[in-house]
């Protein structure tokens, strides 16, 4: 059921959690904060975005069904250190978001809709925690250019807003993610911004939290 809040309308979102406490004081704030709240694992249908606790040590067990049910749905997965596996690797399944459970109420919300914009979105202090784990080897080096662009790729801009942003050409751009692709030997933009984040190279963070990238 989907139960239609005052004040401003920033989308729909469905809470899937198994703990009653915690869809109830997950509905409290993202209800607050202008959300129309569902609760329960059906499918999204209109939900904008899924919020999904997984931080008790069985909720990663249904992360294929919850994918599959929610398919093309922005999903933000709210996590509590080791039992939740590692950050980086969520987002490789598919999750748009990674956000320790003890996040504060505004960063949620921001991290909501920062996903239901397209962005892919990381707590920098699961980075600091440690929780993230680097591959074996040596890091690519990337240009001062190449590290604005790997930061803006998280963002979930296009090649377009990437130029305007730093007042470059589309083509350049391209140049830019081409290099990139071939620097973290990757295919996707989604494997860029996951690659980079496991090497540090790119800290996505909650907006209002520490700088997008180093």
């Amino acid at each position: 059921m989907v139960v239609d809040s005052p004040g401003t309308d920033d989308g729909s979102v469905i809470i899937i959690a198994s703990n009653a406490v915690v869809r109830r004081g997950l509905s409290a704030i993202l209800d607050d904060a202008g959300w129309r709240v569902a609760t329960g694992d059906g499918p999204g249908g209109r939900q904008a975005v899924v919020v999904w606790d997984v931080s008790t040590s069985d909720a990663l067990r249904d992360i294929e069904s919850v994918l599959s049910l929610h398919a093309g749905i922005p999903i933000v997965a709210l996590v509590a250190g080791h039992r939740s596996g590692n950050p980086a690797d969520l987002l490789s399944l598919g999750i748009s978001g990674v956000v320790d459970r003890d996040v504060d109420e505004e960063s949620l919300v921001q991290a909501v809709r920062s996903v239901s914009e397209g962005r892919t979105v990381l707590n920098t202090g699961l980075v600091a925690g440690s929780r993230v784990d680097a591959p074996s080897g040596r890091p690519p080096v990337l240009t001062r250019r190449e590290s604005q662009v790997l930061g803006l790729l998280g963002e979930g801009r296009t090649n377009r807003e990437i130029a305007e942003a730093l007042v470059i050409s589309e083509n350049t751009v391209k140049n830019h993610v081409r290099r990139l692709y071939e620097k973290l030997q990757v295919r996707s933009r989604t494997e860029a911004v996951v690659t980079g984040v496991r090497w540090g190279l790119v800290t996505l963070a909650v907006p209002g939290d520490r700088p997008l990238t180093r």
